[in-house]
């Protein structure tokens, strides 16, 4: 029986250990992280982690799903406001930078998560990335039926928008001298969509 919550108005404990561990592997990811040091952030033992994740891989797919469920929400209230599609796809690229730059350890996890491609996870990221990318690609493919040009490949053309701001949002001191102060993802996306 799992002992009651120091302050019951406050994160549980699982909530706790999910928001260290995103922390832990945006750092350090996945093969470095070590449960150890998870476990004392949150003040609790290795034991204790594992009653509530029984193994690391457990905890970094919980971390990951949690992001692809967050992201997902902001990505359906983006599209239930309506309006036409120009205002959907500059509201849609908006507020997907804008998750990312206020969620960066979200952020760096995805980013290492795809470049580290790790075979166990890769599955990971087909499960909980993969269904999101593709649900967006068809709401914008309806929508924009008669506004993007034929021969735009809708998913290539989402990928290209939203990897360069995953980029552009990890990248730390040196965005600026790279991207500089502004995000062109919205203006890009327009570019790719909306045709010259």
């Amino acid at each position: 029986m799992a002992r009651p919550r120091l302050d019951p108005d406050g994160p549980s404990t699982s909530e706790r250990l999910l928001g260290a561990a995103e922390k832990a592997f945006a750092r350090f990811g996945f093969v470095e992280t070590r449960l150890e040091d998870i476990a004392r952030r949150v003040g609790i033992t290795r034991p204790s982690l594992l009653y509530h994740f029984e193994t690391k891989e457990r905890l970094y797919s919980e971390v990951v799903r949690r992001a692809a469920v967050r992201l997902r929400v902001v990505m359906e209230e983006a599209i239930d406001e309506g309006g036409t599609f120009e205002e959907l796809l500059d509201r849609l690229f908006e507020r997907y930078v804008h998750f990312l730059e206020t969620h960066p350890d979200l952020a760096r996890v995805l980013l290492r998560e795809v470049l580290e491609g790790r075979a166990s996870r890769t599955q990971l990221l087909s499960r909980e990335i993969v269904p999101l990318l593709d649900w967006v690609s068809g709401v914008l493919e309806v929508r924009g039926e008669e506004i993007i040009p034929p021969d735009l490949p809708v998913r290539a053309a989402v990928l290209q928008v939203c990897t360069a701001a995953l980029v552009q949002a990890t990248s730390g001191s040196f965005r600026e001298e790279v991207w500089g102060t502004s995000d062109h993802s919205g203006q890009l996306a327009r570019i790719l969509f909306l045709g010259p």
